[in-house]
C-alpha cells in the first residue's frame, strides 16, 4: 500500500468529523514493519481551513500499552 492510499483514508476520516473530531496535537503517525519508507508526510484538513502535518514518531501510547515501530510489547499494561 503506497502513501497515496494511506492519505486517502486519513482525509475520509476527517470528513467524518460529525462524529469523530481529529485532535490534531494529538495525532501521530508510527509506522510498523520492517522495511518502511518514513519519508511520506501525511497531512489533516484541519476544520476545512487549513492542513495540518502529521508528527512522525517511534512509539505511540494506545489502548493501556506503548507501541514500538518493530511492535517489541516491551511496556504493554494489560488491563483486566
Amino acid at each position: 500500500m503506497t502513501s497515496k492510499y494511506y492519505q486517502k483514508r486519513m482525509n475520509e476520516l476527517v470528513e467524518w468529523r460529525w462524529l469523530l473530531n481529529l485532535n490534531t496535537k494529538n495525532c501521530l503517525v508510527v509506522s510498523f514493519g520492517r522495511d518502511v519508507n518514513k519519508d511520506s508526510m501525511y497531512i489533516i484538513l484541519y476544520m476545512n481551513q487549513y492542513f495540518v502535518p502529521t508528527e512522525r514518531g517511534d512509539t505511540v501510547r494506545d489502548l493501556g500499552g506503548i507501541f514500538d515501530e518493530k511492535l517489541t510489547f516491551r511496556e504493554l499494561t494489560y488491563i483486566l
